[in-house]
Order: C-alpha cells, then sequence, then structure tokens
C-alpha cells in the first residue's frame, strides 16, 4: 500500500494568498503590530503572536467580535474550526496609552491547489502543479529550495532559496536536490502573492521504500515525534506512524497532530481519496454544500462518483461535520463494494451492549469491521457508534484496513487476468448520452493504443460516467488539440499492467513491470463523427 501511495503522489496543499494589509475604515491608525501568519492547514491558520497584542479572527466583510478575542501571547494563536477556501481577515489590536485601542488586519483566502508525480519524490520525477482554472488566471510560478528550522514554540520557520531557471507548472527533480525539501511561490502581475511549502525530502531512488519486518524503536526517530502533542509510545502509534510514513494524514499546524482531535467527513474522505492514488473526480460539485475548488472537492466528487458517500440528504455532504465512528466504518465498508471485493460476514456483534444503538444502514458494516478487526470495542464492552473518531482512532482504522487489503484479507469478485492478451472486462455502466455501439467505438479506439505495447495486459475497461460531458472538459479537450471543435468527450477508466521490457515502453511514461489502477483514457468527437483519443494518465 504504501508504494502504491508513493507511486501516485497528489500532496493536496493549501495556497495562501495574501491581499495585502488593509486598514478598517472604523480603526484610527497606530501602533499595533499586522498580524503575520506562520502556518496553515484546510481548517486552520497559526498567527505568530505579539506579547501585549490581542487577536481576532472574522469573515471577510465582517466586523470583529472583540469577545471572543484570544488572549495576548508571545508565541503563536491558532484559530480552528475555518471553513477552506473561504476569505477571513485576522485582526490585531494594542491598547494605546490614550483613547481607542490601535488596530490593523490580514486578509487572507485559502484556496486549493495540488501538486502531482507518477513517481516517487526521487530525481527524475517530474511534479505537475495543478491548480484550479479560476484561481490559477494571471498567476505565474517559481521553485525554491525550503530550509525548514523550527523554533522553541514549535513553529515552522522557512528559509526559500530561488532555484535558477525552475518556473512553470512543472518541475523535474534533479540530483543536486537529493535530501532538500522544495517550495512554490505565486506571483501576479510580479507580486507575490502566496507560497506553498511541505514538498520532500527529495529522496534516493527505493530510499523511501521501507523494510516490512523493520521495528520502529518509537523514539526520536519516529515520524511521531516531530509533534509537541503526540507521543511515539502511545497506543496509536502504529496507526498514526503508517499514516505519516504514507502521506494519509498531516500535522494540523504550530507543531502539532491532535490525537485526540476531531476529524471532520471532508478529512476522512480525503484521506480514503489518498490511498486511492486521488484519481481525477470531475470539477462539478456532487453536493450543494461541497465548494467548488474547496481542497476536499475532488475527494467529495470520487467518493460520491463511486457510490462510497451517499451524503447527509437534502443534497447534501456536511463536509465539516465532525465524522462518527459508524459514518466512518459505512464509507470503508462502501469503498470495499466499489473495488468489487466479495465479502463474507459471520460475525455477531449482538453481544456489545449498545450493538442496538448502530444505525441499521450501517449494522453489516459493523460486523465487517468488528470481524477483521477493523474497530474494537472502546471500552465497558460498547462499541459507540454515534461517538465522534478522532485523529488517532482514524489512523488505526485505516491502517488495520489497508494491512486487511494487502496480506489477503479480502478477494476480489473479478481478479485481473494473468495472462498476456486475455480478454478485459468491460463495465458500460448506466449511460444517457451513449449507446453502447458509440461506447464499443471508443472502446475499441483504447484497445488499439494497447496493442502498440508488447506484454501489456488489459485488464478491465469501465465507463466513468455522463458527468464527464461537460463543457468545461470538452473546452480544456479542445484546447490540447489545435484547430479542433469537439463537441462531445467521453471517458473510460483502466486497469492494466504495463510491459516487463522497457523497450516496449516507447511513447508512454508507465514504469515497467508496474500494475496501474483507474488510468484514464479522453475521447472526444464532433457530433456524429468517430472518436479521437485526446488525452490519458491519471
Amino acid at each position: 500500500m504504501a508504494k502504491m501511495i508513493r507511486r501516485c503522489t497528489m500532496l493536496v496543499l493549501l495556497l495562501l494568498l495574501t491581499a495585502g494589509l488593509s486598514l478598517p475604515a472604523w480603526a484610527a491608525g497606530g501602533q499595533a503590530q499586522a498580524p503575520e501568519l506562520s502556518m496553515w492547514d484546510p481548517t486552520s491558520v497559526v498567527v505568530k503572536a505579539v506579547e501585549g497584542q490581542e487577536y481576532v479572527i472574522a469573515l471577510k466583510g465582517a466586523d470583529p467580535d472583540w469577545s471572543k478575542t484570544v488572549a495576548p501571547a508571545d508565541g503563536f494563536v491558532t484559530f480552528d474550526n475555518l471553513t477552506p477556501a473561504t476569505a477571513y481577515v485576522i485582526y490585531t489590536r494594542i491598547q494605546a496609552d490614550a483613547g481607542e485601542p490601535q488596530t490593523l488586519a490580514h486578509t487572507t483566502d485559502l484556496i486549493g491547489l495540488g501538486v502531482w508525480s507518477e513517481n516517487d519524490f526521487i530525481p527524475g520525477a517530474v511534479l505537475n502543479l495543478q491548480p484550479d482554472p479560476e484561481d490559477a488566471k494571471g498567476l505565474t510560478y517559481q521553485w525554491y529550495y525550503d530550509t525548514v528550522t523550527v523554533n522553541e514554540e514549535g513553529g515552522e520557520l522557512h528559509d526559500l532559496t530561488p532555484i535558477e531557471g525552475a518556473a512553470g507548472l512543472t518541475y523535474t527533480i534533479q540530483e543536486a536536490d537529493l535530501g532538500k525539501s522544495l517550495a512554490v511561490k505565486v506571483f501576479k502581475d510580479e507580486a507575490e502573492v502566496g507560497e506553498m511549502t511541505g514538498l520532500g525530502p527529495v529522496a534516493e531512488a527505493g530510499a523511501a521504500d521501507t523494510d516490512e519486518d523493520e521495528v520502529c524503536p518509537q523514539d526520536d526517530t519516529c515520524p511521531i515525534s516531530q509533534f509537541q502533542d503526540a507521543t511515539p509510545t502511545a497506543w496509536y502509534h502504529d496507526g498514526v506512524h503508517w499514516a505519516l510514513a504514507n502521506g494519509v494524514m498531516n500535522g494540523v499546524g504550530s507543531g502539532k497532530f491532535a490525537p485526540n482531535g476531531v476529524a471532520t467527513r471532508a478529512m476522512v474522505v480525503t484521506m480514503l481519496w489518498r490511498i486511492e492514488g486521488e484519481p481525477a473526480a470531475g470539477t462539478d460539485a456532487a453536493f450543494a454544500d461541497v465548494e467548488k475548488g474547496s481542497w476536499y472537492q475532488q475527494a467529495v466528487n470520487w467518493a460520491a462518483k463511486n457510490k462510497v458517500v451517499n451524503g447527509t440528504g437534502d443534497a447534501t455532504f456536511s463536509p465539516n461535520a465532525s465524522i462518527t465512528r459508524e459514518q466512518i466504518v459505512a464509507i470503508l465498508y462502501r469503498y470495499l463494494q466499489f473495488k468489487g471485493v466479495e465479502l463474507s460476514i459471520d460475525a455477531n456483534i449482538l453481544d456489545y451492549d449498545d450493538a442496538l444503538s448502530i444505525s441499521s444502514w450501517a449494522v453489516e458494516a459493523f460486523r465487517w469491521a468488528v470481524q477483521e478487526g477493523i474497530v474494537q470495542g472502546v471500552g465497558n464492552n460498547r462499541l459507540s457508534p454515534a461517538a465522534n473518531a478522532t485523529r488517532a482512532q482514524i489512523a488505526t482504522m485505516l491502517q488495520r484496513f489497508c494491512d486487511a487489503l494487502e496480506q489477503g484479507g479480502v478477494t476480489p469478485i473479478n481478479p485481473p487476468a494473468d495472462e498476456e492478451g486475455a480478454e478485459a472486462a468491460v463495465d458500460y455502466g448506466t449511460s444517457e448520452l451513449y449507446t453502447q455501439e458509440e461506447m464499443d467505438a471508443a472502446i475499441e479506439r483504447i484497445h488499439g493504443e494497447f496493442d502498440k505495447w508488447t506484454g501489456c495486459q488489459l485488464h478491465s475497461v469501465r465507463y466513468a460516467g455522463d458527468e464527464c460531458n461537460s463543457a468545461e472538459n470538452i473546452k480544456w479537450l479542445n484546447s490540447l488539440k489545435e484547430g479542433k471543435n469537439y463537441t462531445q468527450c467521453i471517458e473510460f477508466l483502466t486497469d492494466f499492467h504495463s510491459p516487463k521490457d522497457e523497450s516496449d515502453l516507447e511513447g508512454t511514461a508507465w514504469e515497467p513491470d508496474h500494475e496501474y489502477k483507474d488510468y484514464q483514457w479522453w475521447l472526444a468527437r464532433a457530433e456524429g463523427g468517430d472518436w479521437e483519443l485526446v488525452s490519458w494518465g491519471y
């Protein structure tokens, strides 16, 4: 599982666009120092605090509520429970010797930005920035080396050194980058408007692979030790260590992991999406309360598209709601069904005192999870299905879940063909746009590509759904082919094994002898015309 995650690495990070310092009309000017942002994650911002000053956060355009002010501090102040992709204003004030307090403000907008690489974070890998198209208008990018130091309060300080000649949406990792971390600065009209850190460090080929028999000493070499509020010797070590090592989870900022913190529904779905390899899922929001361009939109769209999540009613997903134990168990159960896994459930959970409190839609999922050891009682012979799941509990569940998959604890209904030339399984799905004959014509075009590669084993071809035929996707495909005027498009997903001989891989970016899953093929045509293969990949 670790290798799978690293091969298809897409780090969903956040870019902080700084709109500059603005003085509210009602402020009298002053001696207060404007807030300096230190760190951020999808739902929190950390301010580098100055002794004797007060801090408060408000939605952009709203007056600050000083009754909720954070006490003056010399260190760092964290504002939690924020809504991603939303503009906030962080105010600071200091009581003047006479008259009204002096106030300054810092305006921020949190937006999503992805970084994708098909290979490990090693020399030769190509990093591709994938900003939301609406966010990327008029922006340029410069790559930097990122030297990180941690001060006594646990805050990270980033010293960025520009990499000569490294500008644009892509960067190829060099041998000279070994051991270094990378960052990106973003500019608009030559003015710096933000930065993204946390890429790296670059490792030698194979260095990221861990020995399955290697046992963590649970000391300061453990990845958990970097967090001031987490302990490598705690009960959650195995799960949190695994989640950190595989990029499934990160810290929450200010040098903290928050093992006992409550996770949101969006966070958990994003973790599972990372395990799946972060497949693209279109730009149309699957639920009314999933904001376009949000850091979790692709994950939620993918989960909804594949029936991994059903929402919370009234076409909503409730991304910022705390997730319960029965919700995450149900999501994992549906994920296995999406993967085509045959489940044999024999567990009896009625011996637990609160078994009858499990929601009807989660009973089978809980029986499976208890049987497989994915969840265990929380004490006093209880399962606590309605209790919020902590970050440490979620890490442990996901680690047990992925271990069960790797160790053959579940059996695929349709195992991939092992012999070259075996007929690929075809799933036409349900379409109101295209007939089976039209789909067959597109699939035949895909088969024509695979026929070029000796030793390539195509296992399955699956229709991605009518929602892919959107105006936005058609516009994108037209932009890739000069002079074309496509009016329809279609997407298929394939599972296949690449040729073992590198000489058979000409014209591809594939690794030899590698199992690829959910590999995308985009075809387009003018209505009534022949399908043309336009784009492929992840």
